[in-house]
């Protein structure tokens, strides 16, 4: 991952794969600029169909495959099928969102929260950021062999901001049900939200 010229979207398709655009009309015809989506529809209807890998539990990008048993150690899950990621380089939720990759996390009878994520080479990114967990990476890279305890170092930063920002809606959406507030008009539900 040492090589000269890394750019951003190298970088993000190094670390969560590049989905298959052609896959779906919609991205290719991007029909929904300008459009207010639904944030958890669109991850059904296109991001899922469109992953270069079978099993968004068990990703083939070396970063999202650490990445994701990081979370699941985190979470403590026994069935890791319970927590996926999906890339988004490209899309729609890319551009316009901010957002390179989606983690997803069932609990209790099919109840799911999202956390989206944004990697940067761009240390003033700051305040500007729309993701949930927004993390740097070096311009030089990281290579998990060569780097070995600053690649673990990542993986264990961004894994714990995951885990910690998937409980927060988890727990926001366990006190919602519980106080019978509909989806549709709980808090955070709309695109901004990934309740």
């Amino acid at each position: 991952m040492k090589e000269s010229g890394y750019t951003g979207k190298l970088l993000e398709e190094e670390l969560f794969s590049k989905p298959d655009i052609e896959k779906s009309e919609e991205e290719r015809c991007n029909i929904f600029k300008g459009i207010k989506i639904d944030f958890r529809q669109f991850l059904n209807k296109i991001i899922k169909k469109i992953q270069t890998y079978e099993d968004p539990s068990d990703p083939e990008p070396r970063f999202s495959n650490d990445l994701h048993a990081k979370v699941a150690e985190l979470l403590e899950l026994e069935d890791y099928k319970k927590l996926r990621i999906y890339s988004t380089i490209g899309t729609y939720i890319d551009r316009y969102l901010g957002t390179d990759a989606i983690f997803e996390y069932e609990f209790d009878n099919n109840i799911m929260v999202l956390a989206s994520l944004d990697v940067t080479m761009n240390k003033q990114k700051g305040e500007s950021h729309k993701a949930d967990v927004v993390f740097q990476w070096p311009s030089s890279g990281l290579d998990p062999k060569e780097d070995r305890e600053e690649w673990l170092k990542k993986i264990n930063e961004v894994g714990t901001n995951v885990f910690q920002v998937l409980n927060y809606y988890k727990e926001k959406k366990l006190k919602d049900l519980n106080q019978n507030i509909p989806r549709s008009s709980a808090p955070g539900y709309s695109l901004q939200g990934r309740v």
